[in-house]
């Protein structure tokens, strides 16, 4: 009897890594880069696993030497505007603020991303100003903002269309103080009628 897999459910064989230079960092930097947007330090994070990967298959290469070839790699990637860790931050702080995130949550996130916590707050206050503006939303903060978007997806609070119970307020509190809300924020939130929805900003 035949037990021979057929080809399409045959193991590859994993590719050998390539030896690292300084054009294999740059081209293979930038093809990750037309793929996904990254900030500096993330970048050299995935650039580091490559090198790690090739010094321990091609053990005749010194990794001091490629980390010094990844830093002169990235430095010509900036220049040419492939990495800007302020255009980044600002276009991460735009998505997650309209997506419902608050302030808490968003410092978090880009922190892990290797940003500067003074370019995360400096992007956040920024964008603050146009995500909540007097004339157009009244005396509200942007994190309340923010909470009412969060609200409506999750259908929480005054967004709420189940009978309203503890269980459910409680749960909404949870599911708000999770996403970095404050208490008192999540609690505004929470009890705010739905009649008064038409006062609120558009979310």
């Amino acid at each position: 009897m035949d037990t021979e897999k057929p080809s399409s459910q045959k193991k590859r064989k994993p590719k050998t890594p390539k030896k690292i230079n300084e054009r294999y960092l740059y081209n293979a930097g930038l093809y990750y880069l037309k793929r996904y947007t990254a900030s500096i330090e993330h970048f050299k994070g995935v650039m580091r696993r490559k090198i790690k990967k090739s010094c321990a298959h091609h053990t005749d290469q010194d990794f001091g030497a490629c980390l010094t070839m990844l830093d002169a790699a990235t430095d010509r990637l900036i220049d040419e505007g492939f990495l800007d860790d302020e255009a980044y931050t600002r276009g991460m702080v735009t998505s997650l603020r309209r997506k419902g995130k608050s302030h808490k949550l968003i410092a978090q996130t880009l922190r892990t991303k290797g940003l500067a916590p003074d370019l995360i707050h400096s992007e956040l206050e920024s964008f603050d100003e146009y995500f909540v503006t007097p004339d157009r939303d009244g005396d509200i903060s942007a994190d309340f903002k923010a909470a009412l978007i969060h609200a409506r997806k999750k259908r929480l609070g005054p967004y709420n269309t189940k009978p309203a119970s503890d269980e459910l307020y409680k749960r909404g509190l949870g599911s708000l103080a999770r996403a970095g809300f404050s208490y008192e924020t999540a609690k505004r939130v929470m009890d705010l009628p739905q009649e008064d929805l038409q006062n609120m900003p558009m979310v």
